[in-house]
């Protein structure tokens, strides 16, 4: 007879393989073509190539091999014979309950937290299923409706348990209502005094073990106390978490590695709960908060009352793929009426942003978007690089032009830090000043063709709704790279439509930047 192993504490770690929660309706929208249909291994075989075909995931092998490499790079999509080749060369040694090794196991890791978020339903030898949570996350991607992303993963994390029907944990709580419960309570104990939750309390969230938000309150309070400031290290909090549960660094330093919940695990945490659009950043994103602009979403989730006895995969699939029509409601109002509360709060943080780094370092952070290498700022380190491009713009423009007004249209938190990039139909950034007005298009597309289509035609829309502004019907492009079809539609543009646009590449923002007396000089470019 097989041993069982019994259960333990074990600290929250949401999925290796999808940890960037923004990336989980495009897995969706291609397991969507095949529900209704039974999975087996030639469906999933088919689902993953066409996974690879969109480039939402790449294997090793495509790094590797300098042909591969320059497709995935373009705006050009693998064939039916490249798949194969890429797939038969990228070999998976891993296996998982229920699948066979290799592939099919690899499948299952992609979806495993999908299913486990109530969005769609798997087996083998059963149907594939989306839920109506899912359905309506996919349409939210499609349509950019940011506050509908927005509702679906705080629906999503409004129910998520550490303990449910996928995990062998005995820690049972709710991370995103432990999260705000606690940020609740240890409001009202400390008052002006409270400041968020540190980054490097997350760790304790991690490992908490049940849902009492009093206790968990009084312990973060208490560590505050007893350990000095300059000591308030990972160090010195992990041994606090290894007292909490009891236990010593000899018997669960390799099971709760400090590397690993004060580092991966937290930036994962905090990405996962910032996108339900119930989170801030503060202290230049070493601090959380809950975001005061969602209160009310924050105070439903609060009182509500779900829990479940949930023992068998679908009922599990029909309770957590369900829509909170309450959830919905109220961020649907949000849709209508403008936050000038909140336009106040993204010129704060530009200029707070800007004080805080020189040119010189904003210049690396530009060099890193054009590598598509991580940052390691606090702020910039979980943004997704398109909304890191633009936040990154509108902050050296604010620098350079303190007197003018950078107005960039992405949704922020009431701290004034970006949760997601603009939708693609307003301009990603406005820029006004008493001598020129332009809009500003930031992009990472570095295909020739794509650039055109994507980003060269759509600007000329733009410049029409915003003609009575734009006297000059100027425009900036900031891109990876131009080529010599981007200046050819460039010039029909300019001769047809009586524009000026101009090209910026990522790297040369800051030193052109630096190079101007006044924001006029932009049409020398």
């Amino acid at each position: 007879m097989k041993n069982i192993k019994p259960y333990k504490y074990k600290p929250l770690s949401f999925s290796t393989t999808m940890r960037n929660p923004q990336r989980i309706p495009s897995f969706l929208k291609i397991i969507k073509k095949k529900s209704g249909e039974i999975l087996t291994n030639e469906v999933i075989n088919e689902i993953l190539e066409d996974i690879i075909k969109e480039k939402i995931y790449k294997p090793f092998f495509i790094s590797k091999n300098e042909k591969f490499k320059l497709i995935y790079q373009s705006e050009n999509k693998f064939n039916k014979e490249q798949i194969e080749e890429i797939i038969m060369n990228s070999p998976q040694n891993h296996k998982e309950a229920g699948f066979d090794k290799g592939w099919p196991s690899r499948f299952d890791t992609f979806y495993k937290l999908m299913k486990e978020w109530g969005l769609l339903y798997y087996k083998i030898g059963e149907k594939i299923e989306i839920s109506e949570l899912g359905e309506f996350l996919i349409k939210a991607f499609e349509n950019e409706e940011q506050f509908d992303i927005f509702a679906s993963y705080s629906i999503i994390l409004s129910k998520y348990k550490t303990n449910n029907l996928y995990r062998k944990n005995l820690n049972s709580n709710k991370p995103l209502i432990l999260l705000l419960d606690t940020i609740k309570k240890m409001r009202k104990i400390l008052n002006e005094d409270f400041v968020g939750i540190s980054r490097l309390e997350i760790p304790i969230f991690l490992c908490w073990k049940d849902d009492d938000t009093e206790l968990l309150s009084n312990f973060i309070i208490k560590i505050r106390k007893e350990i000095p400031k300059n000591k308030y290290t990972k160090e010195n909090i992990y041994c606090e978490i290894l007292k909490y549960l009891d236990t010593n660094f000899e018997t669960m330093g390799n099971y709760i590695k400090l590397t690993k919940i004060f580092n991966e695990s937290t930036d994962e945490y905090i990405r996962k709960m910032r996108e339900s659009g119930l989170i801030s950043l503060r202290g230049m994103g070493k601090f959380i908060d809950w975001n005061s602009s969602n209160r009310d979403v924050i105070n439903h989730i609060l009182s509500m009352d779900s829990e479940d006895t949930i023992n068998n995969e679908k009922d599990y699939f029909k309770f957590y793929g369900k829509l909170d029509n309450k959830i919905l409601e109220l961020f649907e109002c949000k849709k209508t009426g403008i936050d000038k509360n909140l336009i106040e709060k993204k010129q704060e943080f530009l200029v707070k942003f800007g004080n805080e780094l020189s040119f010189e370092e904003l210049n690396e952070e530009f060099k890193k978007m054009r590598k598509k290498a991580p940052s390691e700022n606090f702020v910039l380190k979980d943004m997704l690089e398109p909304t890191r491009l633009e936040f990154l713009t509108s902050v050296v423009f604010k620098k350079k032009f303190p007197d003018s007004s950078v107005m960039p249209n992405y949704l922020c938190d009431d701290e004034g830090i970006p949760f997601n990039h603009a939708t693609g139909n307003r301009p990603d950034i406005v820029f006004l000043s008493d001598l020129i007005n332009f809009p500003i298009e930031v992009t990472l597309i570095s295909g020739s063709a794509d650039l055109t289509a994507r980003e060269l035609f759509p600007i000329v829309r733009h410049l029409k709704d915003d003609e009575m502004f734009n006297k000059h019907k100027l425009v900036l492009l900031i891109a990876p790279n131009f080529y010599e079809d981007n200046f050819l539609a460039r010039a029909f543009l300019e001769d047809d439509k009586k524009i000026k646009m101009k090209f910026l590449k990522i790297e040369n923002v800051v030193s052109a930047l630096l190079n101007m007396k006044t924001p006029n000089e932009v049409i020398n470019l």
